[in-house]
């Protein structure tokens, strides 16, 4: 059977976040985690556009203070249009008021220092175990159940 591979995607400006989550990851593969595929976008619109493509991904989007309205749009796009995708949301210290309007449009974590992803990698991780079970893709489903594959 094939197996389906959901990325993480990541919107955020800079690609701190990302790198910082890489670190992360790399300290889980010395325990023999495999690295999932992480897709870096840097706006609202281009991370649409990703998860259009890849309906069971997990967002990781960034809030500050020039984005946080387009971030809080997506999340709830999130919410509604792409029911498959999961998110957390991770934010400079000083936006930490958005976490609750961030868990609230759906954000299974809110974080403000890259200490705090190894949480968010364990989130990350589970939904990318279940969405490789059950692809929200139905022509993927239906590749992976056909008896040749």
């Amino acid at each position: 059977m094939l197996a389906y591979a959901p990325p993480i995607v990541f919107c955020e400006r800079t690609g701190v976040w990302a790198a910082a989550w890489r670190r992360v990851w790399s300290r889980r593969a010395l325990r023999g985690k495999s690295a999932p595929r992480i897709v870096e976008t840097r706006g609202a619109s281009e991370c649409r556009e990703r998860i259009a493509a890849n309906r069971a991904a997990f967002v990781v989007a960034e809030i500050a203070s020039t984005n946080a309205e387009a971030t809080l749009d997506l999340l709830f796009d999130l919410s509604f249009a792409f029911p498959g995708v999961a998110s957390a949301v991770v934010a400079e210290r000083a936006m930490s008021g958005y976490g609750p309007l961030a868990r609230e449009l759906g954000a299974l974590a809110f974080v403000v220092s890259p200490l705090e992803l190894e949480d968010v990698c364990d989130l990350a991780e589970r939904h990318l175990k279940q969405a490789a079970r059950e692809p929200a893709d139905v022509c993927q489903r239906i590749w992976n159940e056909l008896p040749w594959a």
